[in-house]
């Protein structure tokens, strides 16, 4: 976000140079602007600069409205914008007017157009002098994924010599001009000839799948996310355990995801939902695909199998939703007392960084003025053979810039059930830590032990970071 607002009136000065010709006042009929060429219908410009990348298109109708689409990919954030404007034209210079879809300010910008070939269109802004190209859009194809299209335009002077994708990894195109749907997403498929460079938008559906495409990586390298998804993320450490990368996604339903991984294997990925996606029709979908385990109106845990191995998907509707995948790569054990999934039901809220997700999460509703001085809250746990309830427990400080991070999560099992009948199980599945009987999954954080009475307290903590 740090560069949007700066870049933004650019951006939308260098998308809005394409117009039809009009008057100031009155809608007129249309007159060539360079070389006899029209310029009605739609345009894409595209521009990149490191990993901040614009799509935009302009649509020029006939009555002298514009309507336009505008995408930035500023990792590890993508934002869409739909809006419109009226413009006119005097000779080659054009005036458009239309108000700024992130501030809502009105905006009017006046820029010189020539129109080079049928296909093929350049905007200087004078103020700057800076000059772009923009192609004319001529089709939309919407394809399922794995399903084939051929590149076709209705000119019988159009021989394309080559083609191109604006991104392979969501639609390929072969030499003959055959587009192939990869994934779900949007691309831009261009066609060079001698009368220009054509294109044609690509919106590449999926309409059962959510999160299918990122899951398929969970357990496996990240390298293999890199094949997929390319080099533009950044790469974060979570709580100094984890490695967090973030790809910004051209994606009308989701905005970006993030891989989380350790010695190069992938064991958790986050999926930020766009704002105005039917969220209740996910949630049908995740009841209809999965087998529930806790589900809310205001959140959502799942469990599935997939090639032998189990996830936990936990998913939190707000004003962005997340859906939150972790990798429970433990074989079930028929001999054990307890499932695997009593054990790390819970085990994945230390991960969920602040006090707040996972609050929202277990539907803890607001905090008490007591919870955020003691630093912690409680919670009855429904449903689970092996524990009772647990505890949250936080940074309490305001004044500490890692106010109301999660530090430790605390499971009471339930009467008689001490640690006697679990521990064998940690042994099982967790590296010893030292030998006051700590264990841990390297190299997120460890796990400890403390008998009181019947029963037993479970504890998930962070490992310590030296200083």
């Amino acid at each position: 976000m740090k560069y949007i607002k700066n870049l933004f009136v650019l951006v939308i000065s260098l998308m809005a140079g394409m117009s039809l010709v009009g008057c100031a006042d009155d809608i007129v009929k249309e007159r060539p602007i360079s070389n006899g060429r029209t310029i009605i219908g739609e345009w894409l410009e595209v521009s990149a600069e490191g990993n901040f990348k614009t799509y935009g298109t302009s649509k020029y109708n006939q009555d002298n409205t514009v309507d336009m689409w505008l995408a930035l990919l500023d990792v590890p954030s993508s934002f869409y914008y739909n809006y419109a404007g009226t413009y006119t034209l005097d000779g080659n210079t054009l005036t458009q007017k239309y108000a700024n879809p992130m501030t809502g300010e009105n905006v009017t910008e006046v820029y010189t157009v020539d129109v080079k070939d049928k296909y093929t269109m350049t905007i200087t802004a004078p103020k700057n002098n800076s000059t772009s190209t923009a192609h004319r859009v001529v089709d939309t194809y919407e394809v399922k994924v794995g399903e084939r299209r051929s590149f076709f335009i209705l000119d019988s002077y159009f021989s394309a010599t080559s083609y191109q994708s604006t991104d392979e990894s969501i639609a390929r195109v072969e030499a003959d001009g055959t587009i192939i749907a990869v994934r779900r997403g949007l691309a831009f498929i261009s066609a060079t000839s001698s009368a220009g460079t054509a294109v044609i938008r690509v919106v590449v559906t999926d309409p059962n799948n959510y999160i299918d495409d990122f899951m398929s990586f969970m357990g496996g390298s990240i390298n293999d996310v890199t094949a997929v998804y390319g080099n533009d993320y950044i790469e974060t450490q979570s709580q100094g355990v984890l490695t967090e990368r973030t790809y910004a996604l051209l994606d009308e339903r989701i905005e970006n995801v993030i891989f989380g991984y350790a010695s190069g294997k992938v064991l958790t990925a986050t999926a930020t939902v766009r704002e105005g996606v039917d969220k209740d029709a996910i949630f049908e979908l995740f009841n209809k695909r999965y087998t529930p385990v806790s589900v809310s109106k205001t959140s959502g845990q799942y469990s599935t199998v997939k090639d032998g191995q189990k996830y936990a998907i936990y998913y939190f509707p707000g004003q962005s939703m997340v859906v939150y995948m972790i990798d429970l790569t433990n074989p079930d054990d028929d001999d054990d007392k307890f499932s695997d999934e009593d054990y790390k039901q819970y085990e994945s809220l230390l991960l969920m960084g602040t006090a707040d997700a996972a609050a929202d999460y277990l539907g803890h509703g607001e905090f008490t003025e007591e919870e955020l001085e003691d630093g912690y809250f409680d919670y009855d746990i429904p449903d689970n053979e092996i524990f009772s309830s647990l505890t949250v427990m936080f940074n309490e400080d305001p004044d500490d810039e890692e106010y109301m991070q999660i530090t430790t999560i605390q499971l009471m099992t339930k009467a008689n059930i001490s640690k006697a009948d679990i521990e064998e199980w940690y042994k099982e599945h967790y590296q010893v830590y030292n030998e006051l009987n700590y264990y841990n999954d390297d190299p997120r954080y460890y796990i400890y032990f403390r008998e009181k009475g019947a029963r037993c307290f479970v504890y998930y903590s962070f490992r310590p970071t030296k200083k």
